[in-house]
């Protein structure tokens, strides 16, 4: 019963992510990139155009 606890806890986190994205008009397919970008202008500077 735990792990159906935690799985549902999941799915309502995911939902909510999901939610928060889709607000500020971002895919979660796109997420991969936007980290890659975010972190390469943390170690060079600057983001480029985003």
């Amino acid at each position: 019963m735990e792990s159906l606890r935690r799985a549902e806890r999941l799915r309502d986190l995911q939902a909510a992510n999901r939610r928060r994205l889709a607000g500020q008009d971002v895919a979660a397919e796109d997420l991969p990139d936007l980290i890659s970008e975010a972190y390469k202008a943390a170690h060079c500077g600057e983001l480029s155009g985003r």
